[in-house]
């Protein structure tokens, strides 16, 4: 009887986990967005950077300059824009909210990862603090939001996660301005595990910049254990 018990047990213990659903695999572009959800900062970077790099951001471009900044990437829906949609707030080093966007990454029809776009809001205060709330974007569509025109999607050069690396040029990007300038944008962002890198700039038709963030070396973020 004994014998039979244990068999049975067995049986049952088997039955148990050949019944299990396997787990569905993540693709390229699912895997970057859950390594980039979190808390970032470049305080690292800032803290070991001369004095007198850590000056206040200016327009154009008259100093090398490096500021603190926090950064949290939140995954939310918001259909409209697409199935993989990263909030991301800005905060500087005394807390206050620097810049407000929306990532929208794209993938191929093999799965890998082929671009982002990012976008500003036309109204950003009343998404402020709240990444972590269910439905907050459910249904924001592309009229709340400011985005670039055709050209400035960012390029995927290393295509699969881990270690992304996004571009686009001042050639392939123009946009006029609110001011009425025109310019072109260019824009990097490398992402991996444990590692941000992101500038950004806008140059003018002679070459100087209207801007250039941060200004010199690319942002280096990483991330903050909560």
């Amino acid at each position: 009887m004994r014998v039979f018990l244990t068999s049975l047990a067995t049986l049952g213990l088997t039955a148990c986990v050949t019944t299990a659903e396997p787990a569905e695999p993540q693709s390229a572009v699912e895997a970057l967005v859950g390594d980039l959800v979190g808390s970032w900062s470049n305080q690292a970077q800032y803290d070991a950077a001369p004095p007198a790099l850590k000056r206040p951001p200016a327009p154009g471009h008259p100093y090398d300059w490096l500021d603190l900044q926090y950064a949290e990437f939140y995954a939310v829906e918001a259909p409209e824009l697409g199935e993989h949609v990263v909030y991301l707030e800005w905060r500087r080093g005394d807390g206050e909210i620097s810049r407000q966007r929306l990532w929208v990454f794209h993938e191929d029809a093999g799965g890998l990862i082929s671009g982002m776009d990012f976008f500003t809001f036309r109204s950003a205060e009343p998404y402020a603090g709240r990444g972590e709330e269910a439905g907050v974007f459910i249904d924001i569509s592309r009229d709340d939001l400011i985005g670039y025109p055709h050209g400035c999607t960012l390029q995927a050069f290393t295509r699969a996660a881990p270690g992304v690396q996004f571009e686009v040029s001042p050639d392939d990007c123009r946009i006029t301005a609110r001011s009425g300038r025109e310019m072109g944008i260019f824009a990097s962002i490398s992402l991996a595990p444990g590692a941000i890198g992101y500038s950004e700039a806008g140059v003018l038709p002679d070459g100087s910049y209207a801007f250039l963030v941060p200004g010199g070396l690319a942002y280096d973020f990483r991330p903050v254990a909560k």
